[in-house]
């Protein structure tokens, strides 16, 4: 059955109401939509504000360690004062020239065993320290109130994981020496030095830098020989001596020409090879004309081969010295340096070759029969690999007439240094007086000294 027809008042109505719909629905989408959206962006970026600013705070809190600040120009400010601060109040044994491990500094600065014939202290407390406050940054050592006799004391443990915290104020390590030697030594194991006599008997060690023999004190807590002449002028006797710091390899305490913290910049020996138009000769510096190996020999029958020496020193003097005397200086200037020592001694390889080395020429070398465990290869033209002198003359001719035969002797210094000479002479990046601090050190604590690396070592690690 047919609906019935809709009246045109009840038409108009209906319709009415659709375009009222219509257009409602129309304005919700062009305007209040979008309006929603922006709010929703300007929380988003207030939120992302907010948490930029609780992450700036949060480093100054880490890098401070002070409360909170709303405003950043005073945790600029704090920050300031604090480096400024830090830097003041920097203590003298905390700079170390190698790089040491927290728990490396804290091994050199434990205390050392008591001596079994020590009686234990009934009074005293192992535990009284564990819960002191650390100690101030601010606070420096009095080395005039100190007491020599004073044994290491360990640092104390103030993490509940009770692993052990370095401190940087510990009793260093004093060093009576012959040599004027006065000064707190940068090293990794607090070190003093000293030419006071009246400190010697107190010093943990003394150090007897000597050219022959004489016989210590007779006692000093450790007697170290020094000696850097070779021993076919002086022989190394230990007798009365309990350490031997020499250029010998075999020494426990070593105390090569060559060492890493010596020779940079100027002495770099690998700068660049000298000019060009150096000298078609050879340079040779010496004093002493009584060598036992007889170089000043040598020297003459180059000379009679037809090549050109410039002796400037006392020995075969025949050319004047420049006005700047400095031996580099004056080696740069020529193609190639005798670089003769005075003896042929194992081991006793003298700064004359490195010197030539860091001046950019060809050092010809005579000396130490194991030159080549000194030196990297194809650096040096070794005296002892010709026959004779007549023939080591014309292989110097044909290297001056030869720029690529030359230039053979400098390949090695475009290239990376070996890596066995790296290693052999990397204990050198420490001064001679810090190793000896370390050997020191080692001993008070009964520890093994590894010769290699020349620190103390225990059953897994190399300190």
């Amino acid at each position: 059955m047919p609906l019935p027809a809709c009246p045109p008042p009840m038409r108009l109505l209906i319709i009415a109401f659709t375009l009222i719909v219509f257009c409602l629905a129309f304005m919700h989408l062009t305007v209040v939509a979008p309006l929603s959206l922006l709010k929703g962006v300007d929380h988003l970026t207030a939120t992302h504000e907010a948490l930029a600013g609780f992450k700036t705070t949060l480093s100054s809190l880490q890098a401070t360690g002070a409360p909170p600040d709303p405003h950043p120009s005073s945790i600029t400010t704090a920050n300031n004062n604090k480096n400024s601060n830090d830097n003041n109040n920097e203590n003298e044994y905390s700079k170390p020239r190698v790089a040491v491990t927290p728990q490396e500094h804290w091994f050199y600065n434990r205390k050392p065993p008591p001596s079994p014939s020590s009686p234990p202290n009934p009074n005293s407390n192992s535990n009284s320290n564990t819960n002191a406050p650390p100690e101030s940054k601010s606070s420096k050592p009095n080395r005039k109130k100190q007491n020599r006799n004073d044994p290491v004391t360990a640092p104390q443990d103030n993490r509940s994981d009770s692993v052990e915290q370095p401190q940087t104020k510990q009793n260093s390590v004093l060093v009576w020496t012959t040599m004027n030697i006065n000064r707190n030594e940068p090293c990794d194991v607090p070190c003093e030095y000293t030419s006071d006599k009246a400190l010697r008997k107190s010093a943990d060690a003394s150090v007897y830098e000597l050219r022959g023999y004489r016989a210590p004190y007779g006692d000093d807590k450790m007697s170290i020989l020094l000696q850097m002449e070779g021993e076919h002028y002086y022989p190394i006797r230990m007798d009365g001596y309990d350490v031997e710091n020499t250029y010998r390899w075999s020494s426990p305490i070593k105390k090569p020409y060559f060492e890493w913290v010596h020779y940079a910049g100027e002495r770099d020996i690998q700068n660049p090879s000298v000019e060009p138009n150096a000298i078609d000769g050879v340079s040779f510096l010496a004093r002493n004309c009584g060598s036992r190996n007889d170089r000043e020999g040598v020297v003459r029958q180059l000379m009679a081969a037809g090549i050109r020496v410039d002796a400037m020193s006392s020995c075969l003097h025949n050319h004047p010295k420049p006005a700047n005397d400095d031996k580099v200086t004056i080696m740069r200037g020529y193609k190639f340096h005798a670089a003769f020592e005075n003896g042929n001694v194992r081991d006793y390889v003298t700064e004359k070759v490195y010197l030539a080395l860091a001046a950019g020429t060809v050092p010809i070398y005579l000396g130490a029969p194991n030159i080549n465990e000194f030196v990297p290869a194809g650096s040096i033209i070794n005296v002892a690999d010709f026959d004779s002198v007549e023939a080591l003359a014309q292989h110097l001719k044909d290297s001056m007439d030869d720029d690529i035969l030359y230039n053979t002797y400098h390949a090695w210094r475009y290239k990376p240094l070996p890596e066995w000479f790296v290693e052999k002479f990397n204990f050198t990046h420490s001064t001679t007086e810090c190793r000896t601090c370390r050997y020191v050190r080692a001993k008070q604590l009964g520890l093994q000294w590894d010769e290699v690396s020349q620190r103390a070592r225990t059953a897994q690690v190399i300190w």
